[in-house]
């Protein structure tokens, strides 16, 4: 599943041929400046350099290619920087990737990590939205290979709250990041 241009559009695509139960959602953000090339990584290969660490940089999942991978624990595929560059990378037990770019924001509003235990779900407010925040996944991790719509990891907006929120279950894990 991802998100690419066609036609000067942005369209969201699931790819799904196993059968099982399988759901995706969108979120955008109000900017493009900056933008990197969206880069490719997929089991097996070294990470893949996004770009530069920049006081304004933010990194996010554009798509995820399970094709066989996300069948364990231990699997994840996300972005992160060790203070000069951001990387994109992971650990699949098997096939598989993700894809990611980068964007200069104006405000940073913070980074979250969330595990659920197993069994169990539970959702958590990221980051409260007086207006223009937006929150996007940075990684994914666990075993996504049971056909059930709400056993993954999600991030939503609660228009009641005004918080977008993420919700993990089942040992899987969840990394996010919200901008303004």
């Amino acid at each position: 599943m991802g998100v690419y241009q066609y036609a000067g559009n942005w369209q969201i695509f699931v790819n799904q041929s196993n059968g099982k139960a399988l759901s995706s959602g969108v979120q955008c953000i109000n900017t493009a400046t900056n933008r990197t090339p969206e880069m490719a990584w997929y089991d097996g290969q070294a990470a893949k350099l996004l770009g530069a660490v920049t006081s304004a940089r933010r990194c996010f999942l554009t798509q995820v290619e399970a094709a066989g991978g996300f069948t364990a624990n231990a699997d994840y595929a996300r972005v992160w920087n060790d203070g000069y560059n951001w990387y994109l990378g992971g650990n699949l037990g098997a096939s598989g990737g993700a894809r990611a770019l980068c964007v200069d924001v104006p405000s940073d509003q913070g980074g979250w990590l969330w595990i659920a235990g197993n069994p169990g779900s539970f959702t958590h407010n990221l980051a409260y939205n007086p207006g223009g925040v937006a929150c996007m996944l940075s990684g994914i991790g666990g075993n996504f290979s049971t056909s059930n719509y709400t056993d993954g990891v999600s991030i939503d907006y609660n228009s009641g709250t005004r918080y977008w929120e993420m919700t993990v279950s089942n040992s899987k894990r969840g990394w996010g990041n919200c901008v303004k």
